[in-house]
């Protein structure tokens, strides 16, 4: 999910948004990266960044904002499996 940094958006700066890749059972963060479109256009960006085995048997989840089927698909092609609503 997506994310704006508070206080980043001073004067007629846009505020800066980040997207991440976390490791739910790890409490941890593996990518991250800023967002200057849209969402989902970086975090395919950042599944590249995984590598070929950075999915495989890995479930992806996310909300609306990521229904796209670009990015399913880069999911399935590394190996994994999504649950995007």
């Amino acid at each position: 999910d997506g994310k704006h940094l508070r206080g980043s958006g001073k004067g007629k700066s846009a505020q800066v948004k980040l997207v991440e890749v976390l490791a739910l059972h790890l409490h941890t963060t593996l990518a991250q990266a800023r967002a200057e479109g849209r969402e989902d256009q970086a975090l395919l960006e950042l599944l590249d960044r995984l590598g070929a085995e950075g999915l495989k048997g890995k479930v992806v989840v996310g909300d609306a904002g990521y229904l796209y089927p670009e990015l399913a698909g880069k999911v399935v092609q590394k190996g994994g499996r999504t649950s995007l609503s």
